[in-house]
């Protein structure tokens, strides 16, 4: 699964911290937000996500239509009716919308699809590396929040991804996202 550096710093973070001082719950504090991380007895992580907010109404982007939202990064959210495309053909089209002139500094841009209440499917294509990604958590939480504010989903929701499947929890007091997490790669940097 590939998560923007955005979306897997309190993640990493949070794995390292467990494996070393067997701690179960985290406070993660970020030049850009706080993050409260749980990790449970089977490794399942529970992580406190930022209240999204609206930076535009519908807006359309050449040939699409979507709501530019701030969810701790910076994303325009799609619906998208169609059957999808191979990545390709909706790489080009993210492409289109990531480099348009009314998102000076780029976007991110996830197009969704409403399954049913409980299950919406997400692809992300991610500004800087410049690619569909595998998963985006601030993406999909951009699209669900939406979603939720506008009474089209329920207040659990599994959120699929070509890397893999997640659960966002919304209430009043605190959303999380919820899934697995494993460390593919150790390394040491010595700093000087």
């Amino acid at each position: 699964d590939t998560l923007s550096l955005h979306d897997a710093l309190p993640i990493c973070v949070g794995l390292i911290l467990n494996k070393l001082y067997k701690t179960k719950s985290v406070l993660i504090n970020t030049s850009s937000a706080h993050y409260r991380m749980i990790i449970d007895s089977n490794k399942l992580i529970k992580i406190s996500l930022i209240k999204p907010v609206y930076k535009t109404n519908l807006i359309k982007i050449g040939k699409h239509s979507g709501y530019y939202i701030d969810s701790g990064a910076k994303h325009f959210i799609i619906e998208y009716k169609n059957d999808w495309p191979n990545n390709n053909i909706l790489e080009q089209e993210a492409r289109l919308i990531r480099y348009d002139s009314y998102f000076t500094k780029g976007i991110n841009v996830n197009f969704y699809k409403v399954i049913n209440r409980n299950n919406i499917e997400i692809k992300t294509y991610e500004k800087g590396i410049e690619k569909m990604m595998n998963s985006c958590a601030s993406g999909s939480y951009a699209c669900i929040h939406h979603l939720y504010n506008n009474k089209k989903i329920n207040d659990k929701v599994t959120v699929i991804n070509d890397g893999g499947n997640a659960e966002i929890i919304l209430s009043k007091a605190e959303d999380f996202i919820v899934g697995y997490a494993v460390i593919d790669y150790k390394a040491k940097l010595e700093v000087k």
